[in-house]
């Protein structure tokens, strides 16, 4: 007896072992084991460059002073099958140009596909212009080579310091933001903070309270990096202090997070925010007088949700990975090139009062313009350059950009290449095959407003004006294209990275 128990002790461990792995699952199957690496560089340019986000003060003057510093922060995941890099920067928005440069970089300093390397921008409307469009002046270009050498580096950094990790994924609701296109108690309507008219309020606006969190820690638990996403509008500053450099509630948020877990790295990523703001920003009529206070208390109020989260997280040790990039074409809207307006625009400007010439020759420093007048010199800029571009036959009918999606195992990352709307965000959130979707908003280029066919009908200053702001060619997308196109390229991409073995539907219910 004793020898038949013997010789059943010496195969039942073995058997015991297969059965955990499953009766029909070979041992190449098992998932491999995940590493990770995070890292945080400066990238603040220096004072008086000039800024984007806010016109009134873009085409006034360049920055004054540092508020707060602004960073670039990296992720860098393996599984010795896939790696890629997740990158956050406290920039206003990263070019498609950019984002390829640094790619390229990156491959040359660790290896990493070019195609595996996503780049987002939180969004902040006090940071650095990096981009020069035809109604703005010229960026930093002695900074522009740091930011683009500094954010490599950063890539690298967190690459060479990669260790065994596991990975957790949790979702939960932040309700402190606001649907800026709403309808007031006394119902009365109102669009955003500009200069638009009133319209009715239609029962499909909402707004997106979804805050995600992924947790990365090595085996002994410590924290390597948080990942949150979040959609909302980074101009919580307003006019308070706006001449100043800061990285507004989003670097405010991550230092928050980066202090309650020492060493790691927190990633700020927004999501479908374009009309999306917190709701102190809505009760002071935008104009955000509280400033940096209101900054803290969005900062905390997120924070304080994400460690709640994270302290719920189920974190696993074999995690799936794929990246996929999507190259696309996007129909641009050719009838907003102007036809005779120059001469009318440039008639226009100078009417311009001796104040706002006076803010323009810097004689007034640290002051805003008047909204109407800001229109009539970026007008008297925009026009004459389209029409010029149109006469030589260079007017682009299409524009070329890129879409990342990035799957950690039931999680799925998707980005949009501008400001996206909260309904295309629920649309895309609502149709992807997988039980996570954070949207990555300002990824990989900025086209402007995404604005669908809705929005481009009610109108407003988002899809009337904001496009003579953008890079060359200042020309907004065609109206349906993000329904009719860009949404469905953003599920085919987010479905081509559904884990192998794995049906949309088995990766959905896990």
């Amino acid at each position: 007896m004793a020898a038949q128990l013997q010789k059943v002790g010496e195969q039942g461990p073995g058997t015991l072992r297969r059965r955990r792995r499953g009766r029909h699952v070979p041992r190449s199957a098992t998932l491999p084991r995940v590493r990770a690496g995070a890292g945080k560089r400066l990238i603040t340019p220096p004072v008086g460059g000039p800024l984007v986000g806010i016109p009134e003060r873009d085409l006034a003057n360049g920055s004054s002073a540092v508020h707060d510093q602004l960073y670039a922060r990296a992720l860098v995941l393996d599984n010795g099958l896939v790696t890629f890099a997740l990158v956050s920067v406290d920039l206003f928005a990263v070019s498609h140009a950019l984002t390829a440069e640094i790619a390229r970089r990156v491959n040359a300093r660790t290896g990493i596909p070019e195609d595996n390397v996503i780049l987002v921008a939180s969004h902040t409307h006090s940071g650095p212009s990096i981009s020069k469009t035809i109604v703005g002046g010229e960026p930093d270009g002695d900074w522009l080579a740091l930011f683009i050498s500094e954010t490599a580096n950063v890539v690298k950094d967190a690459f060479e310091s990669m260790r065994p990790a596991r990975i957790g994924v949790n979702v939960g609701q932040c309700p402190i933001v606001m649907n800026r296109r709403f309808g007031l108690p006394d119902n009365k309507t109102r669009v955003d903070s500009q200069e638009s008219p009133p319209r009715p309020v239609t029962a499909e606006e909402s707004t997106d309270s979804d805050l995600g969190v992924v947790r990365v820690s090595d085996l002994g638990g410590k924290t390597i990096a948080v990942v949150a996403n979040y959609a909302c509008r980074p101009s919580t500053v307003g006019k308070d202090g706006a001449f100043l450099i800061s990285a507004d509630f989003p670097g405010v948020f991550a230092s928050l997070i980066e202090s309650a877990y020492p060493g790691a790295v927190a990633l700020f990523t927004n999501g479908a925010a374009a009309d999306i703001v917190h709701r102190q920003h809505i009760q002071s009529g935008g104009q955000t007088s509280a400033g940096y206070r209101d900054t803290m208390l969005v900062a905390e109020l997120l924070a304080d949700e994400t460690l709640r989260l994270i302290s719920k997280v189920r974190s696993r040790r074999r995690v799936p990975l794929s990246v996929a990039r999507k190259k696309i074409s996007m129909p641009l809207d050719v009838k907003k090139v102007p036809a005779g307006r120059a001469k009318e625009t440039k008639n226009t400007f100078q009417a311009v009062s001796k104040f706002e010439k006076q803010v323009l020759a810097g004689e007034n420093p640290d002051q805003f313009l008047d909204r109407s007048s800001t229109r009539f010199i970026a007008e008297s800029r925009w026009a004459p350059a389209m029409a010029e571009i149109v006469r030589r036959g260079k007017c682009p009918r299409q524009v070329e950009t890129s879409l990342w999606a990035a799957s950690i195992g039931n999680l799925v990352l998707v980005t949009a290449p501008g400001e996206m709307y909260c309904s295309s965000g629920k649309e895309v959130k609502k149709r992807s095959a997988f039980k996570h979707t954070f949207v990555l908003g300002y990824a990989g280029g900025y086209l402007g407003f995404l604005a669908p066919r809705d929005v481009c009908e009610q109108g407003g200053w988002d899809v009337e004006e904001a496009f003579i702001y953008l890079p060359d060619p200042a020309l907004p997308l065609v109206p349906g294209t993000v329904e009719d196109t860009l949404i469905d390229h953003m599920l085919s991409l987010a479905r081509s990275v559904v884990p192998e073995g794995k049906s949309a539907r088995q990766v959905k219910a896990q």
